[in-house]
Order: C-alpha cells, then sequence, then structure tokens
C-alpha cells in the first residue's frame, strides 16, 4: 500500500490520456453528488420565493404571508451546536416582535419525532417546519447551517446570515425592517 501512494504521482501522470478517461468521469460524479444542481443562493434584494411545508404536528404553512409580514427564516438542524445556540435568540426575539408583525419559522430536514424529542428539551417558541426532501433549502440555496434569511413586509430578502449572527446587530436589524 505504501508503494501505491509513493507512486500515486507516476501512477496519474504515466499514460495520462487513457488515465483521464477515467478520473475525470468520476471526479464529475464526485461534485454532481455533493453540489446539487439548480441551487443558487437567494441574494439580497431578490423576491424570497414561496413555499409549503408543514410542521412537527402536520399543520401546513402554505405561502408564509411572506407579504406583508417581517419574516425570518432560520435553515437549522438538531445535531448542530450552533444552531442550538441560536433558538434562545430567536426565542426572545420572536416574543419580543411578535406583536409588531414579525413571524419565525425554523426550517430542518430532521424528521418531526426527531424535533419533538429535540424540543423536549430545548423549547421552542415558533414554528418548526419539516423540509425532508431539502426543497426549501434547495430553493434557498443554503449549504450550511445554521443560516438565517431577513425578509421584508413586501417579501424582499434583506439580509442573510450564515452561522449564528451577533444579537445585537440582528435585533438592530430586525427594528429597521419592522419600521
Amino acid at each position: 500500500m505504501r508503494r501505491f501512494w509513493s507512486d500515486f504521482p507516476r501512477f496519474i501522470c504515466y499514460n495520462w490520456p487513457m488515465r483521464k478517461t477515467i478520473f475525470l468521469p468520476l471526479i464529475l460524479l464526485f461534485l454532481l453528488a455533493f453540489f446539487p444542481r439548480g441551487a443558487r443562493a437567494i441574494q439580497v434584494g431578490e423576491a424570497a420565493p414561496e413555499f409549503s411545508l408543514g410542521d412537527v404536528n402536520g399543520t401546513v404553512f402554505s405561502g408564509l404571508g411572506l407579504r406583508g409580514n417581517v419574516v425570518v427564516l432560520n435553515f437549522w438542524a438538531t445535531w448542530c451546536p450552533p444552531c442550538v445556540g441560536e433558538i434562545k435568540l430567536l426565542n426572545g426575539i420572536y416574543k419580543k416582535y411578535e406583536m409588531q408583525g414579525l413571524r419565525v419559522f425554523g426550517i430542518t430536514k430532521d424528521s418531526a419525532s426527531e424535533v419533538k424529542k429535540f424540543e423536549a428539551a430545548h423549547p421552542i417558541g415558533y414554528p418548526v417546519l419539516i423540509d425532508s426532501r431539502s426543497t426549501v433549502y434547495n430553493l434557498y440555496g443554503v449549504m450550511p447551517i445554521p443560516a438565517t434569511f431577513l425578509i421584508d413586509s413586501n417579501g424582499v430578502v434583506v439580509k442573510k446570515y450564515f452561522g449564528p449572527p451577533d444579537p445585537a446587530s440582528f435585533e438592530r436589524d430586525i427594528r429597521q425592517v419592522l419600521r
């Protein structure tokens, strides 16, 4: 095995025309498998795509009323430590600004049963929607999580956060959009 790895550069370069017919398709298959086609990240200033998803209890949220409300979409997972850390921040923001028209939705690929078990230990005060087929993840072009989108009352993405947002600047951004 050691000899193979020490000779690997020569193995690749020797008879390259024949080797490239083997390696290039394998590389292409790898890239296609890990980078979904059609997934394009929504940019700030673009209209937020509408969608329909069910929550952990099976209630379907359709359209989400993106128009007329300020919406926070948080893409997360139960197994993601930074995502778990965001829950307290999002609970507080939602409770504080709900009466002013803020809607917060968590979107996860985890199963409803996993989310219910998770909620027993970490209460979540806003709806959690299940995206088991990654439809909305792909629609929004979400690759790393946590990812959070702030959408204004006209349905336009005004801010994107990858990783946990700074609490002070996140709240300031929400207050500005709620005006």
